[in-house]
């Protein structure tokens, strides 16, 4: 038998190993602290066992935040086909973590600027509690609860009157179940994601409750009984409605908004039965407006929505930055409302024309005379002959902002079709202070170099326009 072949490599020895580098614990404190903060708090708590030093950097982490997410639990069980068993050692394992954990954090650690919450699994409501209390304890100012509990009374009745609390966010259907005098005093921000709400105190109580509040999101809630949705927060600063859904039996559904404060709104969600602006802010500064549209409405309810649209767009006519969704500019146009006049806007996003949008474009543009940069995004060009009706409707001067302050306008999703170039002709034609036209598609090479060709012979108002294109194959 022929001998063993020898290895070209050896192994390196033990002895080697211990000489060789440690490259990451030469690393200063503060990197190492550093590095440490942007771990999940699973990977950071885990370093402590390596030696004293780890212990104290984990410690020493400037305004640690802490991150509780039992899916990044690992090796949830040892027999992998008795799936109940394993969900029940998980569940049990990340308690025991949490706590243990916990503990450790606030005897070590003087502030901690975040506790963050997300439970895929169920958990006793009173562990729960205990992990949240703790937190309370501790004055944490951010909390963001991904859970849900049998009892969700029990939760609002825990954070009842501290003052520590200054953001918080809650998500997963939680459920709202709002005590007498309820208040959290220094509450800046709410965030309210997948909420069911039952009844119209509910909302009520826990608004008035935040007397300091200046950001509520409230995304995807679920608006059992609810007939009215009152938002009135005197100290409210930016809003945001998206996705709410009204699943009573009541056929009116009303939202009042009372934010005699508001800077910005965030608005994409259908229009209620009945929208009531009470003292909204004559100085917004940004909005973004989605409407959606109804299919299946009555003449007379399918006027009172697009009322309504034209209603919202009216009290945001101070904005500075606005966005419009395509069904938006449609409802609009139905409305056959005149459109306001924007006399600050000076950035303006459009989501996509039908037929009715472009219609309105024209009389767009001569309201808002210090617009200064333009966006025209997708779904703009859809309808053939678009730019015959864009022409169509033009008045026999040309828009104010198109003469003094239009300085740049992007085109998203080009294609290059015929009403697209029909537009840009008719951009550069008028655009006296148009520096930069920027063109964002994708075609191919021999399209983009035709079009290039194209658009470089034509006439151009300013001498210093330049076009520009992005995201070619």
């Amino acid at each position: 038998m022929d001998p063993i072949p020898k290895r070209h490599c050896s192994e390196p020895s033990i002895e080697a190993n211990n000489n060789s580098e440690d490259l990451i614990s030469s690393l200063p404190d503060c990197v190492l602290s550093h590095i440490l903060s942007k771990l999940p708090t699973k990977y950071a708590v885990a370093t402590t066992i390596l030696s004293t030093r780890w212990k104290d950097l984990f410690a020493a982490i400037p305004e640690p935040s802490l991150e509780f997410d039992d899916s990044l639990i690992l090796n949830p069980g040892n027999n992998d086909d008795d799936e109940e068993s394993n969900v029940e050692y998980r569940i049990a394992s990340f308690a025991k973590f949490t706590y243990r954990v916990l503990n450790v954090i606030f005897e070590e650690v003087g502030f901690v600027s975040r506790f963050t919450l997300k439970l895929s699994e169920e958990y006793q409501d009173g562990q729960i509690l205990d992990w949240i209390y703790a937190a309370l304890q501790h004055a944490v100012p951010v909390i963001d609860l991904d859970i849900c509990m049998d009892y969700p009374d029990l939760f609002f009745e825990l954070i009842n009157g501290w003052t520590c609390l200054r953001f918080i966010t809650l998500r997963n259907y939680i459920g709202i179940y709002i005590p007498d005098s309820f208040t959290l005093p220094n509450l800046e921000y709410l965030v309210l994601d997948g909420i069911q709400f039952y009844t119209n105190d509910e909302i009520s109580l826990l608004l008035s409750g935040c007397p300091v509040l200046q950001r509520l999101t409230m995304s995807y809630l679920r608006l059992e009984e609810v007939d009215t949705v009152n938002i009135s927060v005197p100290s409210l600063k930016h809003l945001t409605i998206e996705y709410c859904w009204y699943t009573g039996e009541e056929e009116h559904y009303k939202v009042v908004l009372d934010t005699p404060a508001l800077e910005s709104l965030y608005y994409e969600d259908y229009m209620p039965d009945e929208l009531v602006l009470k003292n909204l802010n004559s100085n917004i500064r940004a909005a973004h407006v989605s409407v959606l549209l109804v299919e299946e409405l009555s003449e007379a309810d399918s006027f009172q929505y697009h009322k309504d649209v034209a209603a919202l767009i009216r009290a945001c006519s101070s904005v500075r930055t606005l966005f419009l969704s395509k069904d938006t500019v449609s409802a609009f146009q139905k409305s056959s409302e005149p459109f306001p006049k924007f006399c600050n806007l000076t950035g303006l996003q459009l989501g996509g024309f039908d037929t009715n949008g472009w219609e309105l474009l024209p009389q767009l543009l001569d309201n808002v005379p210090k617009l200064e940069i333009l966006s025209i995004a997708k779904e703009f060009f859809e309808e053939k002959g678009c730019f015959d009706i864009f022409e169509s409707h033009l008045s026999d001067k040309i828009a104010p902002c198109l003469l003094s302050n239009l300085k740049k306008i992007e085109i998203f999703e080009f294609k290059g079709e015929l009403d697209e170039l029909y537009l840009i002709e008719y951009f550069l034609y008028t655009g006296k202070v148009l520096n930069e036209f920027e063109i964002i598609g994708d075609m191919s090479w021999d399209k983009y170099v035709i079009i290039r060709e194209i658009l470089a012979r034509l006439p151009r108002l300013s001498d210093t326009c330049e076009i520009f294109f992005r995201n070619f194959n």
